[in-house]
């Protein structure tokens, strides 16, 4: 129930409140006024198989924490490929499209790692604080 409530549930609001912040703003840069409640629904359930993917990563013994993120980004990544293509959330045929969601993709996941990160090392703080 700890990893759910610490874990989970901060990783795909964090998830779901950057991407679609971010989606909006591309959207109105791009013109567009209307919204998709499909969207959300498709995003919710990308993010519970992303986190259903990383407690699956966890039981995985890694040689260091960045050898377990730059693996869980790598399958991350090319799970959004081809969820975005599946649920044609983008247009591939346009290189700067790929481009662009690429570049996005990688920039909520470095957000999201870095709380997750900053988090760990408080906990280590305040359990160091305690020993002493």
């Amino acid at each position: 129930m700890n990893h759910f409530r610490r874990i989970f549930l901060p990783s795909v609001a964090l998830s779901f409140m950057y991407t679609t912040l971010f989606a909006s703003i591309i959207n109105l840069l791009q013109g567009h006024r209307e919204s998709s409640n499909i969207f959300n629904l498709q995003l919710l359930i990308f993010l519970v198989a992303i986190n259903v993917m990383n407690y699956l990563l966890l039981k995985i013994p890694f040689s260091s924490f960045r050898m377990y993120v730059v693996v869980e980004g790598v399958l991350f990544y090319l799970f959004f490929i081809a969820v975005s293509y599946a649920f044609n959330w983008s247009n591939y045929k346009n290189l700067a499209t790929f481009i662009i969601n690429s570049l996005l993709f990688f920039l909520i996941y470095t957000l999201v790692q870095c709380y997750f990160y900053k988090l760990v090392v408080k906990e280590a703080e305040d359990i160091n604080r305690l020993i002493k």
